[in-house]
């Protein structure tokens, strides 16, 4: 596996350009700055381009009159956490309009039904097995390699990471990677070493703690600030902050989702 040297990327292309009227993270860090970070491969460094992907939780209030709300979501933005699925299982021939309304090149991650991370408590009881591979499969037919848990502030996964372990080995996760969200608090010594051992990636709020516990070859945040009722917009310096800590990490892909009623604006 290439190892993810700790340098601070450079860019290429275009100067910053932080003079949008309206702030937005894809304002503060211009398209054209696109990171490169330094990997050896085969004991030879090697420079790579980063992959970069700035989005919103959701593309159902993405409103253009006329418009097919995916279609013009898509137009502006490469990258999108369905957030409907943790309410709703989807029927399959919705899962995949989805995938055609969109480009090639455009990246969905899912997030996984409530029912097996507030229900089940990611326990190997039944059901949960069963809902895990059918959401497997939403990802594979989205051509997406990302799954997003999000567990409760009630859960303490450090104290089961037994049943965790039981479920995860049930089902053949392949090339998709779970993103999971730990609202109870940090994981554990046991935890992080489970997480690691399925290739789990540790999502935090990078506009409210600075890193997740451990680094892995992907970052992932979900972002809310620090306002109530989701209402919280970012200014530029919290953008800005939020992107040092992005290009401080030693991850080779970087998803931002932004959440809320303004994520649009901000992302």
């Amino acid at each position: 596996m290439p190892l993810i040297l700790k340098v601070r990327p450079v860019y290429t292309g275009c100067p910053p350009n932080h003079d949008s009227p309206s702030p937005s993270i894809q304002a503060v860090l211009h398209p054209c700055e696109r990171p490169i970070k330094v990997i050896i491969i085969n004991n030879r460094l090697t420079f790579v381009m980063s992959e970069y992907r700035i989005g919103a939780g959701g593309w159902g209030y993405f409103d253009i009159p006329g418009a097919d709300p995916l279609k013009a979501y898509s137009k502006a933005f490469d990258f999108v956490e369905v957030n409907s699925t943790f309410y709703n299982i989807p029927q399959l021939k919705t899962v995949d309009s989805w995938a055609r309304r969109v480009p090639e090149t455009f990246t969905f991650s899912v997030k996984c039904h409530r029912d097996l991370t507030h229900k089940y408590l990611l326990s190997p009881i039944k059901g949960a097995g069963g809902l895990l591979e059918a959401y497997l499969d939403i990802c594979r037919r989205l051509h997406s390699n990302l799954l997003v848990l999000e567990t409760p502030r009630s859960f303490n996964p450090n104290q089961a990471v037994d049943n965790i372990n039981d479920l995860l080995s049930r089902v053949q996760l392949d090339d998709i990677r779970l993103v999971w969200e730990i609202r109870w608090g940090p994981p554990g010594k046991e935890l992080v070493k489970l997480m690691q051992e399925f290739n789990i990636v540790h999502c935090v709020d990078l506009s409210r703690e600075p890193r997740p516990a451990f680094e892995s070859d992907i970052l992932y945040s979900r972002l809310f600030g620090h306002g109530l009722h989701n209402l919280y917009q970012f200014d530029d310096a919290e953008l800005l902050e939020i992107d040092k800590r992005v290009q401080d990490s030693g991850s080779g892909s970087m998803y931002l989702s932004f959440h809320g009623g303004r994520m649009y604006k901000d992302a």
